[in-house]
């Protein structure tokens, strides 16, 4: 249960990064891969690199921030050439 709650909050972080720029399919698409994708983040810095972080905030603040990021990169409107 906490573990999704920190995800959700993951979630919620890359919302205000692509906030306007996708609909709301767009946006499901975008949080289903985000589960998948930050679970996987979590396993690999907690078991491979023994990430200390007391209360999960820097590993939900740091995906949802990059991932955000990247999702703002991916979903712009193609350009004219």
């Amino acid at each position: 249960m906490i573990a999704g709650d920190f995800a959700a909050g993951a979630a919620m972080i890359t919302f205000g990064a692509v906030l306007g720029k996708i609909n709301l399919q767009q946006m499901f698409f975008l949080v289903w891969w985000e589960m998948i994708w930050y679970g996987l983040n979590e396993a690999i810095c907690v078991n491979f690199f023994h990430v200390t972080d007391a209360g999960g905030s820097i590993l939900v603040h740091t995906f949802g921030a990059y991932f955000g990021v990247a999702c703002t990169y991916g979903f712009q409107p193609k350009r004219a050439s």
